[in-house]
């Protein structure tokens, strides 16, 4: 397996990790573990409570700028629907901030298992609602709002643009999906044990917290496992800079990615490949913050 150079020593941490009931304390503490990094940027940072959704909140970065209104991203976090947090990303969301001259909105959305499905995404939602409400206050063209997620993020972000396309409301500009967990399909199975970073035990441990027993189930919704739609039309431009989702076998992988290909090589783009789980990396690895700030500054044109 090729490795990035950057990411060798922080692979080798979590080669024989697995997210489970005993180590999701553990987990949690390494996701949301919040490294002080000082910078000069020319952004602002503040922190906002969502009026409808108590103990929610949201770390908006402002870059300081002469115009009256800028393009805005979403950002969801990753963290296996369990983990993560938006403080620990208020570095390299200010850096992205500041190079793709966006203004980015983190959410700090609630976690599984404690708030399964359909929690997270309402938090998710209601974000996107407080900044289309809000957005002459911060100076946002809101036909520009986009969402950015990585890991569950991305998952949540696809769930929500369904969600906003089915109810006939305001949809994002864009989607950018990081290495997304769109299927619990691929938890199905335990799968491989071996996969640094984020194995299958980890895998299906996720998935289980955040759909219950449902995980598998014909019922599960689209908007809990986007990769479960089949109709991808009236959905925002996606950008997709990784793989489309952590799977449990090489077959698997192939399987799902041929019958997610034709619906969306029409409006994708691929970028160069960094590894899952980089997001937890500090500081971002150098390739992830290139793809990240690039495919941002497309997005928000």
């Amino acid at each position: 397996m090729n490795i990035d150079p950057e990411l060798c020593e922080f692979v080798e941490r979590f080669k024989h990790f697995h997210l489970s009931t005993e180590t999701l304390t553990d987990f949690r503490k390494m996701t949301m573990s919040v490294v002080a990094q000082q910078d000069d940027l020319q952004v602002i940072s503040e922190s906002v409570t969502l009026p409808n959704s108590p103990g929610v909140r949201l770390l908006m970065h402002r870059p300081l700028s002469d115009h009256t209104a800028m393009p805005c991203a979403l950002h969801i976090h990753g963290g296996g629907f369990v983990g993560g947090s938006a403080l620990p990303e208020a570095p390299s969301m200010r850096a992205l901030a500041a190079e793709a001259q966006c203004i980015i909105a983190s959410v700090d959305y609630r976690l599984a298992p404690e708030a399964a499905y359909p929690a997270p995404l309402d938090d998710c939602a209601a974000a996107f609602a407080f900044l289309l409400a809000d957005a002459p206050r911060w100076r946002i063209d809101a036909s520009r709002i986009g969402f950015i997620g990585e890991s569950a993020g991305g998952g949540l972000a696809a769930g929500l643009a369904l969600k906003l396309r089915d109810a006939g409301k305001d949809r994002p500009a864009f989607l950018h999906l990081i290495y997304p967990m769109l299927d619990d399909r691929t938890a199905a199975g335990v799968g491989a044990d071996n996969v640094p970073v984020w194995s299958g035990p980890s895998n299906q441990f996720a998935w289980r917290c955040y759909l219950g027993d449902a995980i598998g189930a014909a019922s599960v919704p689209i908007y809990a496992a986007p990769g479960r739609a089949r109709d991808l039309s009236g959905m925002p431009p996606p950008i997709l800079p990784l793989v489309i989702a952590i799977y449990s076998s090489a077959k698997m992988r192939a399987s799902r990615a041929r019958s997610i290909w034709p619906a969306l090589k029409s409006s994708s783009m691929y970028t160069p490949v960094v590894s899952t789980g980089s997001c937890m990396h500090r500081p971002r690895p150098s390739r992830s913050r290139r793809v990240l700030v690039l495919s941002t500054r497309l997005s928000a044109l």
